[in-house]
């Protein structure tokens, strides 16, 4: 079924605000004949819901009135649980601070606040904090005091192997509505991504979030970061493309030489040139054609982009393998040797996944470099031979997410 309509009405209103000429093109598209069904299922799956409530909140009522119930009640639960994670945040921040460890807050309510102007017009879910590697086991500490754990239980030895390879633990609180996602590193050794922890710290800002000061990503690593994030997970939020061109769309506050030069030195060129090419795409966003040049100079991320953009808002529901991960890496990595590694760690390195699915004492912890490879091999034979002939051809659309739990 073609949703051409539903699709453009939700072009139109992922954005901060809307002009005159987008506000009376979303009118004239509410007074079509719309699937509400499938705009609602797709707005919820991309994280363009809260966005989607300011906008059709700012027109006459001209909606279907019982959708319009559906969406108002979905925007009043997702702002209460904003507020409360803001808040959860606040205390957070000042916990680090009076203990002298310090932190990066990122996404969540604060990217929110930072693009969109409201901590509730992204999809409340959980909170970013990044701190050093050698505040790990302090932070922990700290978080414990304030009733968080951390989830799932782990071994000492699972614990340290999950530091030493991935970037980032959850602990949770309130029966799971305060999650707390501690990083140390921006991404794990399975998705190579050259921006360190200590480069982000040494080039980081300070702004207000409620009045208070929160240390966050530069700029420069801000754009830099989202583009990696979104390139891990397959770009399969629309909502990811709207915050980076409201990012890139603030007069000033990209320093697009700055920002060109540390793409090439942390090896991400591909991956801003996705992003910048993405926004590109959807947006009147100003990219410097010179900036193209720079960094897609033959254009592969343009084609790339080009192919994402086609059927955007496709609602994916499967979870790619390893291998086809591997051959996505192989597109967007800078260097074939990163990808090359990147796919050899996705496929050796055990996860939290693997722990929970097979309990081993501590003396055979290192059996569990021989399992992951093991399940991974049977969880996809079983995946292909369940696999209709016919989806064949469609594998590579069926795509998600680059999960680090796999």
């Amino acid at each position: 079924m073609n949703h051409q309509l539903e699709n453009d009405l939700l072009l139109c209103i992922a954005r901060r605000d809307l002009d005159p000429t987008l506000s009376e093109q979303l009118a004239t598209l509410l007074n079509k004949t719309l699937d509400w069904n499938y705009l609602l299922q797709t707005a919820q799956h991309h994280g363009l819901a809260p966005l989607l409530h300011k906008h059709l909140s700012s027109l006459p009522e001209s909606a279907n009135q019982s959708y319009l119930h559906a969406i108002e009640d979905d925007a009043f639960r997702n702002t209460q649980e904003a507020l409360y994670l803001t808040g959860q945040l606040l205390r957070l921040n000042r916990k680090f601070r009076s203990a002298e460890i310090r932190v990066l807050a990122f996404k969540g309510p604060l990217l929110s606040d930072l693009v969109y102007g409201d901590v509730s017009l992204r999809r409340a879910g959980d909170l970013d904090l990044l701190i050093e590697r050698h505040n790990y086991k302090r932070a922990k500490a700290l978080l414990a005091t304030m009733g968080y754990r951390m989830t799932p239980a782990l071994t000492d030895k699972q614990e340290a192997s999950h530091v030493a390879s991935h970037c980032e633990m959850q602990f949770v609180k309130d029966q799971g509505f305060s999650v707390v996602d501690l990083h140390w590193e921006l991404a794990p050794k399975s998705f190579t991504f050259g921006m360190t922890t200590d480069h982000v710290f040494q080039n980081c800002q300070t702004i207000k979030l409620s009045g208070e000061p929160f240390e966050t990503f530069g700029n420069e690593d801000l754009v830099l970061y989202q583009c990696m994030h979104a390139a891990k997970h397959l770009w399969m939020r629309f909502e990811w493309i709207s915050a980076l061109a409201e990012v890139l769309r603030k007069k000033d506050v990209v320093d697009w030489e700055k920002l060109v030069a540390e793409a090439k030195q942390i090896r991400g060129e591909r991956m801003l040139a996705l992003g910048l090419r993405l926004v590109d795409r959807f947006y009147e966003v100003p990219v410097s054609q010179s900036v193209f040049d720079s960094i897609d100079r033959n254009g592969l991320m343009q084609k790339m982009a080009n192919d994402l953009a086609t059927d955007i808002f496709r609602v994916r529901v499967t979870r790619p393998e390893s291998t086809e991960t591997g051959l996505y890496n192989f597109r967007v990595m800078d260097r074939k040797r990163d990808a090359g590694r990147s796919l050899m760690r996705a496929i050796f390195l055990p996860t939290l996944a693997d722990w929970e699915i097979l309990k081993l004492p501590s003396s055979l912890h290192l059996l569990y470099y021989v399992y992951r490879p093991l399940r991974l091999m049977r969880m996809y034979a079983s995946t292909i031979l369940s696999r209709p002939r016919a989806d064949g051809a469609g594998r590579a659309n069926s795509q998600v997410v680059h999960s680090d739990g796999a």
